[in-house]
C-alpha cells in the first residue's frame, strides 16, 4: 500500500510524482506548440512560488520537469524543498 504524506508540502511533492499528472493549461499549451524552453521557464516560476508555500504550483512544476524528461532535476528540486522546510 501507500503511506500518506506527512504534510501539505510533502503531499504536493508526492502529487508531482504521480503517474499521470495534469499540467497547467499554460504549460501544456506551450508544450503542445513545441515551445519547450518556454514551458521549462514557466515551470521554474511555478517552482519558485511552490517552494515558498504554494503547493499547487509546486506539484505543477515537478510534474512539468518530469514530463519533459527532467526527472533528475525534479527529484533534486523536491529534495531541496524538503531540506529547506526542515531548516525552517
Amino acid at each position: 500500500g501507500s503511506v500518506p504524506a506527512p504534510g501539505g508540502r510533502a503531499l504536493a511533492i508526492a502529487d508531482g510524482f504521480a503517474e499521470e499528472p495534469l499540467l497547467p493549461q499554460r504549460i501544456d499549451g506551450a508544450l503542445a506548440d513545441g515551445r519547450l524552453g518556454e514551458a521549462i521557464l514557466i515551470a521554474m516560476q511555478y517552482f519558485d512560488r511552490g517552494a515558498t508555500g504554494n503547493p499547487t504550483d509546486l506539484t505543477a512544476a515537478l510534474a512539468t520537469f518530469r514530463s519533459v524528461g527532467l526527472e533528475d532535476i525534479a527529484r533534486r528540486a523536491a529534495l531541496q524543498v524538503m531540506l529547506l522546510e526542515r531548516q525552517g
